[in-house]
């Protein structure tokens, strides 16, 4: 075969997967086609189709074909990629390489810090767990090395950042759902037994506040006051259930928000402590004054 015909097919090859949207490395190329860096250079910048060059870009040693996408599109695929960062490096491997196929983009200035518990170590037990409720299918595991025991799962969900298995309860016996923390499952093995998924779990869980809702339970309306101090917060980042009913003079806020479980709403009043107060019920204003007097008391003179 001709040095010509080589040179041919090398750049029909690296024209293809420009054109596939690979991220093409000239020392990677170099070696693969046995060519110096130089050349793999040249092929990119000189030899190859001027239709192809015109859309060429290069940003240090990784060349690409700009993406049919938006800016709008394309800092949407960058802000995708920052949040699958905060799951955990091979997440983020498997998710860069879906998102790589809807385009390219330049450098976007995303940050997110959310403190959001890695699943690197899990994803082949997450694999197995996302078939069983794909399925409707029982697991048998075991949780933080008790007995094994058949779970029913139906929802995989992030809460304050960690990850939890939710599986279906016995509802008669007041255990509507069982909540397990993905990190502290093993011995995850599928059951040839199936189960038909209460369809309502899922819009509890969109409408919880925390890992603390109960699915099946009667809401319960809490009313807080919320100081000019805070309502930013609660404007641009509101609770599932949140209603705002009135502003008041001094620039404090009134909001409603339906809970199931009082511990859905006790951290969050705590956390905005001294910016927040509960208004009614007061058996909820009276659990949390109960939760300050003891953090309190070990500091009384």
């Amino acid at each position: 075969m001709g040095d010509k015909t080589i040179e041919i097919e090398r750049l029909q090859e690296i024209a293809r997967r420009l054109h596939a949207g690979e991220e093409l490395h000239a020392p990677s190329l170099a070696e693969e086609f046995g060519v110096s860096e130089r050349t793999i250079q040249r092929d990119l910048y000189e030899r190859l189709d001027k239709t192809i060059r015109a859309k060429l870009e290069k940003c240090e040693r990784t060349v690409w074909l700009p993406s049919a996408l938006s800016d709008e599109e394309q800092a949407t695929v960058a802000a995708l990629k920052t949040l699958a960062a905060n799951v955990g490096e091979e997440f983020a491997r498997r998710s860069n390489h879906l998102l790589a196929q809807l385009g390219r983009s330049s450098e976007k200035p995303f940050y997110a810090r959310l403190g959001m518990e890695k699943i690197d170590a899990m994803t082949r037990k997450v694999a197995l767990i996302e078939r069983a409720i794909a399925n409707h299918q029982a697991l048998t595991v075991r949780y933080r090395n008790a007995a094994a025991r058949t779970v029913y799962p139906v929802y995989i969900v992030c809460f304050e950042g960690l990850w939890y298995l939710i599986t279906q309860g016995d509802v008669a016996s007041g255990e509507d759902v069982y909540r397990y923390r993905l990190k502290q499952l093993s011995d995850i093995a599928l059951k040839n037994e199936f189960f038909k998924p209460i369809r309502s779990i899922k819009r509890a869980i969109e409408r919880a506040i925390s890992i603390y809702f109960r699915p099946f339970a009667p809401p319960q309306t809490v009313l807080l006051h919320i100081a000019e101090g805070a309502k930013y917060y609660f404007q641009t980042k509101p609770l599932p259930t949140q209603r705002i009913i009135g502003e008041l003079d001094d620039g404090s806020i009134e909001i409603e928000v339906q809970i199931t479980n009082e511990m859905e709403i006790i951290p969050i009043v705590q956390y905005w402590l001294p910016h927040i107060r509960v208004i009614s019920p007061d058996s909820i204003a009276e659990k949390v004054r109960q939760n300050i007097t003891a953090w309190l008391e070990p500091m009384k003179l």
